[in-house]
């Protein structure tokens, strides 16, 4: 398959992201008696499952091309995803965790807010391609 279109990009881009945030890269760190101990979106299984959920639906979404309503559609379900992604991983990072414990936040959390990003990018993409098209069908 070749990516033509660039929402296809933008949209495997922010899969890739959030599959790298979900196993990889850590969120960030708590320190307990002087051991940093690193923090994973895959430690947690409702951080995970939201954020292999919607990288799982951007994949699905680049498939969608050929039905391009709903492609729009499922690139705004991946947008408020996201959020609630980001939402979930913050709220595990500041509420969840023990007052002892000191947690700092690492710039891998940040791929979420890129991936909501190049989700946008997608959808504006995509919202371009659908005037594209309406003003061929007035031609016709």
């Amino acid at each position: 398959m070749v990516i033509q279109r660039i929402q296809s990009l933008y949209l495997l881009l922010a899969s890739a992201l959030m599959f790298v945030l979900t196993f990889a890269l850590p969120i960030g760190h708590i320190e307990a008696d002087g051991i940093l101990l690193p923090v994973k979106v895959s430690s947690d299984m409702s951080m995970m499952i939201i954020c292999v959920t919607t990288a799982v639906l951007q994949l699905v979404t680049i498939f969608a091309f050929k039905n391009l309503k709903f492609q729009m559609n499922c690139t705004l379900c991946c947008c408020v995803l996201v959020w609630a992604s980001m939402f979930v991983v913050a709220s595990v990072m500041a509420l969840v965790m023990p007052e002892e414990f000191v947690a700092s936040w690492l710039w891998p959390s940040a791929a979420a807010l890129a991936s909501f990003v190049l989700t946008v990018m997608a959808w504006v993409a995509m919202k371009r391609d659908y005037r594209l098209l309406r003003s061929y069908d007035r031609l016709r």
